[in-house]
């Protein structure tokens, strides 16, 4: 999980010359929103299995998701408002709509796995 942070913040708060640039980009989303919900979408996951919760669909796994969809929130809010405050960076509500987009992608996702990751494969007759 602090890797995981480490490698955030770096992102986030380096100088936009050192990080690398991509000269031609075909999706339908600009590139630095792509690497925005990409640096998000690892965050429910890799810090609910940090916590070494029980891997079942409980009450408490779901409050466990809730709150950590809710910290990254916060997280993805409080690195666009520091970005706000650098020199060389800006706050961008956009950059802050595709973390939440893969904070909700990956959230849903851990959800479903808690769902099903229980259920025998095989059939019983």
């Amino acid at each position: 999980m602090l890797l995981y942070l480490t490698a955030v913040l770096w992102v986030c708060f380096s100088k936009p010359d050192s990080l690398p640039t991509v000269q031609q980009w075909n999706l339908f989303i600009p590139f630095d929103k792509f690497v925005h919900f990409c640096l998000f979408l690892p965050f429910p996951i890799v810090a609910f299995f940090s916590l070494n919760l029980k891997r079942k669909p409980t009450r408490r796994s779901a409050l466990a998701i809730l709150a950590l969809l809710l910290l990254g929130f916060m997280l993805a809010g409080l690195t666009e408002f520091i970005q706000g405050l650098t020199e060389y960076r800006d706050k961008d509500v956009m950059d802050f709509v595709a973390d939440a987009a893969g904070l909700i992608a990956s959230s849903c996702l851990l959800a479903l796995y808690l769902l099903f990751s229980g259920k025998s494969q095989t059939r019983s007759y």
